[in-house]
């Protein structure tokens, strides 16, 4: 047993610069420590005796895990371009948020998912929703900020997530229950958007069937959906005031152009004669 760890010992040193270049080109953790695993493994099919095939197994497993977890993260990185590739293209406000709730509603296989708006630190409105058939829609609902677990703006910007798996056996008051059971939530994560400087809203994502045990990689994923429409949300502002200032100076060079234009009082007499000669039916009339 000692021998194979220094065998392994020996071997660090001269395997050392291939790992930190494989670490380098497959820019990974993941790679890196499946690089060495691999590199381990050679060295242990070197040394003859009972153990190496035990560990030569043990050290398989352990790079088939490296590598599934790396494929699931750049499926993550393919969905999350997908889905911030629909935000940007979206338009307007009203599009951006629809889009947001569609997608995560899909990405997620969710009964519910809702945008809140704060109006104040403890209160707000459901400004978007997908919600499934046959459940009480929340869109447009005023809602205190209780009925997804946390008293205001600030608690869910310090804690920047909060995940109920089932609203019965959770410690809520009987209040944040009576909102839950409103509208048939059995469990609930939330996670807040944040614009520089406040908390503009919350992502919240809902199981209404039955309970549900979020995953990290479910909470990751909605964290950084939640940075896209942030992003979004502030190009988009940015684009309504652009507008605003266009329309705005638009008009004013329009009146400017009245005012430049030569007033022509002759014209304006010819007209005004022509125009009473005809409603008096005279022959003549004089300025």
């Amino acid at each position: 047993m000692n021998s194979v760890f220094k065998s392994a010992n020996n071997n660090t040193s001269s395997n050392s610069n291939s790992s930190q270049n494989s670490f380098q080109k497959e820019g990974s953790v993941e790679g890196y420590i499946k690089s060495a695993l691999q590199s381990l493994a050679k060295d242990l099919s070197d040394i003859n005796f009972e153990e190496s095939s035990h560990f030569q197994e043990k050290i398989a497993e352990i790079i088939q895990l490296t590598t599934l977890l790396d494929q699931q993260r750049k499926l993550e990185k393919q969905t999350m371009w997908a889905i911030a590739e629909k935000l940007r293209l979206a338009g307007d406000n009203e599009t951006l948020l629809n889009t947001t709730v569609e997608e995560v509603q899909e990405l997620l296989n969710t009964d519910r998912v809702l945008l809140y708006t704060f109006g104040s630190d403890n209160n707000g409105i459901v400004t978007a929703e997908a919600v499934g058939e046959g459940f009480t829609p929340t869109k447009g609902e005023k809602l205190p900020s209780l009925c997804f677990g946390l008293s205001n703006a600030i608690s869910y910007q310090r804690s920047r997530v909060m995940a109920i798996a089932d609203v019965h056996p959770a410690q809520l008051s009987p209040y944040q229950l009576q909102l839950m059971e409103r509208f048939q939530v059995r469990s609930s994560l939330a996670v807040p958007v944040l614009l520089p400087g406040k908390v503009w809203g919350l992502m919240v994502v809902q199981q209404c069937l039955k309970p549900r045990h979020w995953q990290d990689s479910e909470l990751h994923l909605l964290e950084r959906v939640s940075t896209e429409l942030a992003v979004q949300l502030q190009i988009e502002s940015v684009r309504e005031q652009l507008q605003s200032k266009l329309k705005a100076e638009n008009s004013l060079a329009k009146v400017i152009e009245k005012l430049r234009q030569p007033f022509d009082l002759e014209a304006e007499f010819k007209t005004a004669t022509q125009e009473v000669r005809k409603l008096l039916d005279i022959e003549r009339v004089v300025i």
